[in-house]
């Protein structure tokens, strides 16, 4: 995906439900700001679970969101608008997602609005407090690389990377861009805490 945005996200095939087919957007912990990417992620796979192919899966217009705060999801047709008005502390302004089933044409947006194609396939996380997220939902088995391996603690990731395969992409703040390229993810969760959008934008120049 070469669109501009904040966060470095592509196009995945990914068809997966939460515990006992539970709505997953659900953020039980104050993290939100620093941490929006992964709240992403979640609807993204919670979008495209118990739907069968060719079935298209009815939304509520109002989406049922504990605790998390700062963001907004908005259906038009199969697509999905989600408005992050406050990425990191002080953002001067938010980003805006549009996901999009594969192989449908996408609504009519501005320039600076990022399209995600859905449903996912791989992933490459960034930090250690994204992974529960995947053991959680049942897909740790899409992780294809992580930086800094040695901190990983969960028991079904750590025996992926002992068995080589998940890559290590060196540390968070300066990942190995080459090492990240050659695993080809299908998407990047990444996280900020400042306006510091650096290393995003040179993951996004990589296509990625």
């Amino acid at each position: 995906m070469t669109t501009s945005g904040l966060t470095t996200v592509a196009t995945l095939k990914m068809k997966l439900t939460g515990k006992n087919n539970e709505p997953v957007l659900h953020v039980e912990h104050g993290r939100f700001v620093r941490l929006f990417v992964i709240l992403l992620f979640i609807f993204l796979v919670h979008l495209q679970s118990c739907t069968k192919p060719g079935e298209q899966k009815n939304i509520p217009a109002s989406t049922n969101i504990k605790y998390a705060k700062g963001f907004t999801v908005k259906k038009e047709g199969s697509a999905t608008w989600v408005t992050v008005s406050q990425p990191y502390n002080d953002a001067s302004q938010g980003f805006t997602y549009l996901l999009v089933p594969k192989g449908e044409p996408a609504p009519e947006h501005p320039a600076d609005v990022q399209v995600i194609n859905t449903p996912l396939e791989t992933i490459v996380c960034t930090s250690t407090t994204h992974i529960p997220h995947l053991d959680y939902l049942g897909v740790s088995d899409k992780l294809v690389g992580f930086p800094s391996t040695d901190y990983v603690s969960s028991e079904t990731t750590r025996k992926r990377i002992d068995a080589g395969l998940v890559k290590d992409l060196g540390v968070d703040n300066g990942l190995n861009l080459e090492v990240l390229y050659s695993v080809a993810p299908s998407m990047v969760m990444t996280y900020t805490m400042t306006a510091d959008l650096g290393q995003m934008k040179k993951i996004q120049e990589l296509g990625i």
